[in-house]
């Protein structure tokens, strides 16, 4: 069994392999959207609003948790509570596939909309993410809030810093 832990194009793309999904998301427009997109397409899962902080499954049921930018929607303490949450969920041995927002120590925050809240967390001040937080890791809040999985592969870029002029051609 699979866990979506947000309503992007990832649901749809196990759902269409055959697996038997479970999605989740804190808007229930998305749900209502996802359901209906599920419908016209033939396919189903399971889609329910929910927020990532408290999953309403039981422990070690999931073989696989995607949740590709959604986790880092949250502040420092609701990081934390979400992966231990997904850890719970986990059957022993399952996967989780995931990103997080990185940021160099002392690199500034370029979102012009947005409010600094501390270092690593900004909230956006405009469009469909007004008033939700972002939070930017670094690499040992990474390894501290991943201390009780095995990790097979971890690919860390820091956004903030990169420079399009020193990309190769």
């Amino acid at each position: 069994m699979i866990l979506v832990v947000e309503l992007g194009d990832t649901r749809f793309f196990f759902t269409a392999q055959g697996y038997q999904v479970f999605a989740s998301d804190i808007s229930e427009e998305a749900v209502q959207e996802t359901k209906m997109w599920l419908e016209k397409a033939g396919l189903s899962a399971n889609v329910n609003q929910g927020r990532m902080t408290q999953i309403a499954h039981p422990d070690n049921t999931f073989d696989l948790v995607v949740s590709f930018d959604v986790i880092y929607h949250a502040f420092r303490k609701d990081i934390v509570k979400t992966i231990s949450e997904v850890y719970r969920i986990l059957k022993p041995g399952g996967v989780f596939y995931g990103t997080l927002l990185t940021k160099d120590r002392g690199s500034q925050f370029r979102e012009k909309s947005s409010h600094i809240v501390d270092e690593q967390t900004i909230v956006i001040k405009s469009g469909v993410e007004d008033g939700i937080p972002r939070f930017f890791s670094h690499m040992e809040d990474v390894f501290d809030f991943f201390k009780d999985f095995h990790i097979e592969s971890l690919v860390y870029n820091e956004v903030f810093d990169t420079v399009l002029k020193d990309l190769p051609k």
